[in-house]
């Protein structure tokens, strides 16, 4: 019976869930600010001085979001054993209607009718959620970006960055879908609590207070029976309930932080023992997807990153993907020529030769179509579908807190600090504009130095090389 009242059970259980809740990092302004950075970086790309200002922001910050992951692949939790641990009987045939009403009113999620619940110490970093979403989509923007984006392809050392950070993205995406499926597979987690104290509500979350070892006495049925038998250790529980799974750890987490929430009910996880298999299957499917895409962009990048590494082996602007349309006529008569030579009967070596450059006209054709249009199509299904998930995630802080919206706002700011730096000019003294223009000269006599170093001319016929101005496509 229970402490508090002779005509109820001694302890109540209830199916919660234990989550880590998502940082204020990766909350959802900060999301969306993320994808609003890469949409820009398609708009602006007319725009070289405010176009890096967007590459860079999201650069920076999908990176730290690798980082992250890599750093949760090498410190993953081991799993807690579990054992069956008796509970008592909760049920119609035990208690009247009206204690049954009153419970199941405080207690959304009660478990009735069994004898005995399965305990196995869990929690779920929701963060996973937010590094699938960002690594995959820093991933899969690429191939879009280096068809779309001239700013992308401005010179050899941005061309490089943006590689890197490409390889960057990959690894951090093949790590947040391995962490990702945890997230599923987590045992049902159990509340316990003594009737009628403190009940977690759909609308409440009950925070770590601090793990005890003092109450720990070999195993799971022990330790929850003397707790809820002894009226000094139940008194110190504050709220009456207790969580197995306050128990747990995770790499890069406060204790504190492990919140045990109903909030979560209907995330789309494995919160309850009667989801079915199916779901999980439907999900599963869903992640194969995700592999299938990941792995076509992988073979895309290396395709056209080979071809932009021979450009002499075919006529089609691989480099510049949007001419397609422009040079249409001529791309396609270049293609025709290739076929007319490739099935005449000759079968001399030029024609093979021919035959072979005609299927891979089609095929580079056909990549660079399926990236400028599909791409794009498969990255904005992939963001509606993770937010699905990560939309419904258990925040840390409303969006009216300042960790929500301080990103958003220093962000701002930086843009206004390149704003007044790009226009400097207009409003600086003359004196600022000469020594600007002296500096400037100076610099420019170190950068023809060394071009006429790489191109090999001598000191007499220095500042005689032309430079073309950098043109956008």
């Amino acid at each position: 019976m229970s402490y508090f009242y002779p005509d109820l059970p001694p302890f109540v259980v209830q199916q919660v869930t234990c989550v880590y809740p998502l940082a204020d990092r990766y909350a959802g302004l900060q999301r969306i600010l993320y994808y609003g950075l890469l949409a820009a970086c398609f708009v602006t790309q007319r725009h070289g001085w405010m176009n890096k200002v967007f590459l860079g922001a999201s650069y920076s910050y999908a990176a730290s979001a690798a980082i992250h992951a890599f750093i949760l692949m090498a410190k993953q939790s081991p799993v807690s054993a579990g054992e069956w641990v008796d509970i008592p009987l909760v049920s119609n045939a035990t208690y009247n209607s009206t204690v049954m009403s009153a419970l199941e009113a405080e207690y959304p999620r009660l478990v009735t009718n069994s004898k005995e619940v399965w305990i196995q110490p869990a929690s779920m970093d929701l963060d996973i959620d937010a590094l699938l979403a960002i690594t995959v989509t820093g991933f899969l923007v690429v191939l879009p970006m280096q068809c779309w984006s001239s700013a992308v392809r401005g010179n050899r050392l941005r061309y490089l960055l943006v590689s890197i950070w490409s390889a960057i993205m990959f690894a951090g995406a093949v790590c947040s879908l391995i962490l990702w499926p945890r997230l599923f597979y987590t045992q049902p987690q159990y509340s316990f609590c003594a009737p009628p104290a403190t009940y977690l509500s759909l609308n409440e979350n009950m925070q770590n207070p601090g793990w005890n070892p003092k109450v720990w006495h070999g195993n799971w049925t022990s330790t929850i029976w003397s707790i809820f038998t002894d009226t000094d250790t139940l008194t110190e529980l504050g709220d009456f309930c207790f969580n197995p799974c306050f128990n747990t750890t995770s790499a890069l987490r406060a204790p504190s932080r492990l919140t045990a929430t109903m909030q979560m009910k209907d995330a789309g996880r494995l919160t309850d023992v009667h989801s079915t298999w199916d779901y999980l299957v439907h999900q599963e499917y869903k992640r194969q997807l995700v592999y299938v895409a990941i792995s076509v962009t992988v073979a895309c990048n290396v395709f056209l990153l080979m071809l932009t590494a021979m450009p002499g082996i075919t006529n089609i602007p691989v480099s510049q993907p949007k001419r397609l349309w422009k040079e249409r006529q001529a791309i396609w008569g270049g293609i025709m020529d290739h076929a007319r030579n490739a099935f005449s009967i000759s079968a001399s070596r030029s024609a093979w030769i021919s035959r072979a450059r005609f299927c891979l006209d089609l095929l580079i054709l056909c990549v660079l179509v399926s990236a400028m249009v599909a791409s794009p199509v498969v990255l904005i299904l992939f963001i509606v579908w993770i937010e699905g998930f990560t939309g419904k995630d258990l925040m840390g802080q409303p969006y009216f807190a300042v960790g929500q919206w301080g990103t958003l706002v220093q962000f701002a700011f930086v843009l206004v600090a390149a704003v007044v730096v790009r226009f400097r000019y207009h409003f600086a003294a003359r004196s600022d504009i000469e020594n600007e223009i002296r500096r400037t000269e100076g610099q420019l006599k170190k950068l023809y130095g060394m071009l006429n170093d790489k191109s090999g001319i001598g000191a007499g016929e220095a500042g005689q090389v032309h430079v073309q101005p950098e043109k956008h496509v």
